[in-house]
């Protein structure tokens, strides 16, 4: 149930960085939910009216993004682009206006602080041109496996052309983007913010 209820911690700051922010520049919108059972599961469909939900036992995160890419890649026909974001996340940034929010393919945050090597990026959120569905699901099935960690990977040796929104290190709870519930404070949006940027990963690597 921690999952659902740290969703709906979240879903204030999800309807003033997202859904408002998407419906104020004429874009339109559905919901997939892909979570886990629990009693406050009907309270998270009832506010986020989903179009679709799928859940399933607490298993590995490989197999929920198997799910999650799946369903991307069958219902590419529908849509122009899919974020997957996490349900713990907060936003500090409205999502036209995250940077390459206007780029094709596929766009990651940044590069992560944690083995640099093996993943390239992070894993926090993933935004999928309906162009580069097929790409993503094939990344999601990228050996060897950390998890969604090396869908980065993958594109780079793969040499894939894809987008970091920030050339730089970020730790998870010091990112320009977002926050993690339950760790990092509110976002104030009203307040310019700055971001810790990690030079020296080499103590992580």
């Amino acid at each position: 149930s921690g999952v659902n209820q740290s969703a709906l911690n979240c879903i204030n700051n999800w309807e003033e960085t997202i859904f408002s922010d998407l419906k104020n520049n004429n874009i339109s919108y559905d919901i997939a939910l892909f979570t886990y059972v629990s009693p406050i599961l009907n309270d998270l469909i009832s506010i986020l009216e989903p179009v679709k939900v799928i859940t399933n036992g607490f298993e590995t995160q490989d197999q929920n993004m198997d799910i999650v890419s799946n369903y991307i890649r069958n219902n590419k026909d529908k849509y122009d682009r899919f974020v997957v974001l996490r349900y713990d996340m907060k936003y500090r940034i409205k999502i036209t206006n995250w940077p390459k929010w206007n780029e094709n393919g596929i766009i990651l945050v940044n590069k992560d602080v944690h083995w640099p090597t093996l993943k390239y990026g992070s894993d926090m959120v993933f935004v999928v041109g309906a162009s580069h569905t097929d790409i993503f699901y094939n990344a999601m099935r990228y050996q060897p496996r950390v998890f969604a960690h090396t869908a980065a990977t993958y594109l780079y040796y793969n040499k894939i052309p894809f987008h970091f929104m920030y050339d730089t290190y970020h730790h998870m709870t010091e990112n320009p983007l977002h926050a993690l519930d339950q760790v990092d404070p509110e976002p104030d949006l009203t307040q310019p913010y700055t971001p810790f940027t990690i030079t020296d990963v080499s103590q992580w690597n």
